[in-house]
């Protein structure tokens, strides 16, 4: 649920950046959601397993609910360099024609 909202969280704030600053707001809010499902699914699938379980053998639950949780930072974060990365680029004028 937390993962879902935080996707659309980053839909909108690719729409607005794109709107602002001029550019083809469709491609920008589907690479913002791109690059944040591939992060997730890097984080998920590579990182997390010898994480989580390390976090099962603590006899603290509060190592679990990190790790249950971390993908989404990892995600916006990678998202939050990407946009700074990508929002520095031109916009190119004659590209519409």
């Amino acid at each position: 649920m937390l993962a879902s909202i935080a996707a659309i969280l980053v839909v909108v704030w690719f729409y607005r950046t794109a709107e602002v600053s001029g550019k083809e707001p469709v491609s920008w809010t589907a690479s913002g959601a791109i690059v944040y499902f591939l992060a997730a699914l890097f984080w998920t699938y590579f990182i997390n397993p010898p994480i989580k379980d390390n976090a099962l053998h603590n006899p603290s639950g509060f190592m679990v609910t990190v790790v249950q949780y971390a993908y989404i930072v990892f995600a916006l974060a990678c998202t939050a360099g990407f946009k700074i990365l990508m929002s520095d680029k031109p916009v190119d004028e004659n590209s519409s024609e």
